[in-house]
């Protein structure tokens, strides 16, 4: 990220008369807007590969960005950020990447509607479980059922491609350390002394919330082999789609409006 790029995201959050989702590769972004905007409001930090060189505090809040998939469309919106930058000699089969991506779909999917978490989206892919059908077919997708009930039927070898592709799609959430942001308390493999500890963020009451306390939320990441770009891109992706959708029973737009401060072209204020 060039000087330039990040004078320009720091004067954008400096400037923000509102809620503010900062996205950035650059610890200059955080160190250089943070002070000032925690006195404008709370501050929500992601940054579990110490790009701002901060000292690991204990986590005191984590989100589900499952909650607003609550259909096929949706759920196509969530999959497309797993699927990016993906490296899998399968790949090279047009139709088998296609079947992947379909599977990891109708997984998140099954995931939403029956209150899973990625948790279980992850012990699903690995054991190939027929679990998300019923799901599916209890929340009335019965062609998404049916679907991946194929898939899970396919021959050996077929089987075996897919769900590889899937497993290195969602290859990040091995992290537990990540999965903590994006999963209950209760799911922890080391779960905390009080789960009431650690606060769920709800997007839609952070991006709404009628105060004069505006948020920040702040997502720290590294590009690389171990990066947590999917979660990053999955959760900034479903706050810009509930800030439109909060603009839209508003009359069209958010007062005072949320800025989104990017790394990527996508930016701007809802």
């Amino acid at each position: 990220m060039s000087d330039e790029a990040a004078s320009g995201m720091i004067r954008k959050i400096l400037t923000a008369p509102g809620p503010v989702l900062a996205a950035s590769t650059n610890p200059d972004v955080w160190a250089m807007t943070a002070p000032r905007r925690a006195e404008i409001g709370p501050i929500f930090l992601f940054d579990l590969q110490c790009v701002g060189g901060l000292p690991r505090l204990p986590q005191s809040w984590w989100l589900d960005p499952l909650a607003t998939v609550g259909s096929v469309v949706a759920a196509a919106r969530f999959t497309s950020h797993f699927t990016h930058g993906v490296n899998h000699p399968g790949l090279a089969d047009p139709a088998v990447a296609q079947t992947a991506a379909t599977t990891l779909r109708h997984n998140l999917l099954a995931a939403a509607c029956g209150s899973r978490t990625l948790r279980d989206v992850l012990v699903w892919v690995a054991s190939r479980s027929e679990e998300p059908v019923a799901f599916l077919e209890e929340s009335g997708y019965t062609a998404q059922a049916s679907g991946l009930r194929s898939t899970l039927d396919l021959a050996a070898r077929s089987s075996e491609t897919v769900f590889s592709i899937v497993s290195s799609m969602i290859g990040c959430l091995q992290n537990e350390s990540l999965l903590r942001r994006v999963t209950p308390p209760s799911t922890w493999v080391d779960p905390p002394k009080s789960v009431d500890a650690v606060v769920e963020l709800d997007l839609w009451s952070l991006i709404t919330a009628r105060t004069d306390a505006h948020p920040t939320v702040y997502l720290l990441y590294r590009e690389g082999a171990d990066s947590m770009r999917p979660v990053v891109s999955a959760i900034v992706g479903e706050l810009v789609h509930v800030a439109v959708q909060a603009a839209r029973v508003r009359g069209g737009r958010l007062d005072p409006p949320v800025t989104i401060a990017l790394d990527a072209r996508r930016r701007g204020r809802c």
